[in-house]
């Protein structure tokens, strides 16, 4: 019999990472081995296999199964600057809140609430990696462009008003290998933490509405 390792997606998508040959040792031996999948590897799937045809029955014994992730395969955390905005058509409604980018309509999905006067937006792709570009604006202000969204993860800082309304909506460049663009994203005021997923395309956006709450003065007696 040989031993496969197949990596999976959450979406049970399926790639074969590794396979060890036949085994033929009857007393215990290490095997040493890297794996690089080129999708999201949400589980590991070991497999007794046949090594040669007509199929039959084996089984392996496994023990002392490890894992090393490799510090240059880590997610990262960078810091990006927030940019200006730079030749965009925005039209917003009487509230502030954009309605259209360069003429795609702009969807509200949802809503979430968060304090304090600055968010940390974090960008990653959790899906298979297929060249999405996207940028990212909170109302009228472009925090992220023509980016390439990857596995590695990139967190945005961007400043906010107490007692105001934002959209933070997705701009899709192009639409990769797999359409629509799509984003994973965490929005977080250093005690919330809320996740998501955006979705655009060449004809619309999407966009989750941020209200930010008003903190209450506090009187002293």
């Amino acid at each position: 019999a040989t031993l496969r390792i197949w990596g999976m997606s959450a979406s049970t998508d399926k790639e074969l990472l590794w396979e060890s040959g036949a085994v033929e040792n009857t007393d215990w031996k290490t095997f040493n081995f890297e794996v690089k999948p080129t999708i999201p590897v949400d589980f590991f799937i070991l497999e007794a296999y046949y090594v040669e045809l007509p199929k039959y029955c084996g089984n392996v014994l496994i023990d002392n199964f490890r894992y090393y992730p490799q510090k240059n395969e880590i997610q990262k955390d960078t810091i990006k600057e927030i940019t200006d905005n730079d030749s965009y058509d925005i039209d917003l409604n009487q509230n502030g809140l954009p309605r259209k980018i360069d003429g795609r309509e702009v969807n509200n999905v949802g809503e979430l609430t968060f304090k304090g006067d600055e968010l940390t937006i974090t960008v990653w792709d959790n899906r298979t990696t297929d060249g999405d570009i996207i940028s990212l604006f909170l109302n009228d202000k472009n925090i992220l462009k023509a980016y390439t969204i990857s596995k590695d993860r990139l967190k945005i800082k961007v400043p906010i008003v107490q007692g105001q309304d934002y959209y933070l909506t997705l701009y899709a460049h192009n639409l990769g290998k797999i359409p629509p663009n799509t984003v994973a994203l965490y929005i977080s005021d250093g005690l919330r933490k809320k996740f998501l997923t955006l979705s655009s395309d060449l004809d619309k956006c999407e966009a989750v509405k941020i209200k930010i709450e008003q903190e209450l003065a506090r009187a002293e007696f």
